[in-house]
């Protein structure tokens, strides 16, 4: 490839805008293995197939009775977040990044969640015999789109504001741009389609995220929602961070390998929702703090 290395290129922030993220901990050699394939042929699209196909092994091991399938299990899990890693960072690397790439990553993560934790309830339900664990498992699952997405909000609201990555946005509505661009380019109905789901699949849970933060500023003494405060607290995002989704899959792992799934499953639920309100409640105090002080 003729465009020089640089590992540089895989952050989607500058230097002095970049916050601590947990996953960096649990995924650590995901740029080595980036460094590797870099100068192949192999594309970061490939790389979230075979993440998916990582998912879909997962699944088979979740719901095996053999031995040894729940750690099986949690090692496809881990493969598949891990590749979850590795391709954004390929193609930001090659500067190959696209919209496609955003909605299909996306996709991915939807079903991979979805078999992960189908997968894990119907273990526990056939291992208990009680069907009620479908009612757990559920709420779980919803638990923990609501805390990726919760993320994401405000991962998105910061780099739109410090004018970084551009391949996410706020609001993922079909625009009329997109629909002007999908009548004169061919390439992009499969990017436009993909919008398509992604907007049925994840449109709730940002409508519910965004209407969330809006009852929040309202209990601020400011309500200005351009505050930089609120939006570029590089601490809160720290703060935030293990409730993305990656950071939930690797807890799934633990809990799977483990034979944990139960008590994971009451952590995600009841530990992840009341640290959710926290983070509110952190920033509700922090903003008020910051009007008094400057009050005074």
């Amino acid at each position: 490839m003729s465009i020089p290395y640089d590992s540089e290129k895989m952050e989607k922030l500058p230097p002095n805008r970049r916050f601590f993220h947990i996953s960096r901990v649990w995924f650590f050699f995901n740029r080595q293995i980036v460094r590797c394939l870099y100068s192949t042929p192999i594309t970061p699209d490939q790389i979230t197939c075979l993440a998916l196909f990582c998912s879909i092994i997962s699944f088979c091991f979740f719901i095996s009775t053999s031995e040894n399938s729940l750690i099986f299990g949690g090692v496809f899990l881990y493969l598949k977040a891990l590749l979850d890693n590795v391709d954004g960072n390929l193609a930001r690397v090659r500067g190959k990044t696209s919209r496609f790439g955003r909605f299909f990553d996306s996709l991915v993560d939807f079903i991979a969640t979805s078999l992960a934790y189908g997968g894990l309830t119907w273990r526990t339900v056939q291992e208990n015999g009680d069907p009620n664990f479908w009612f757990l498992g559920i709420a779980t699952a919803i638990s923990c789109f609501l805390h990726s997405s919760f993320f994401v909000f405000y991962f998105v609201s910061y780099t739109d504001r410090v004018g970084a990555y551009k391949n996410n946005r706020i609001d993922e509505t079909i625009t009329e741009k997109d629909r002007i661009t999908f009548e004169k380019d061919d390439f992009s109905k499969s990017t436009y389609y993909l919008q398509l789901i992604h907007q049925w699949i994840y449109g709730w849970q940002d409508r519910l995220i965004k209407r969330l933060d809006e009852l929040t500023l309202q209990v601020c003494k400011t309500v200005n929602s351009q505050n930089k405060n609120w939006y570029e607290d590089k601490l809160f995002l720290t703060l935030a961070c293990p409730l993305s989704l990656c950071n939930n899959q690797f807890a799934l792992v633990i809990f799977a390998i483990t034979d944990n799934i139960k008590t994971g499953f009451v952590l995600i639920t009841g530990l992840g929702n009341l640290y959710l309100v926290s983070l509110l409640v952190y920033k509700v105090l922090k903003q008020n703090i910051l009007v008094k002080k400057l009050a005074d």
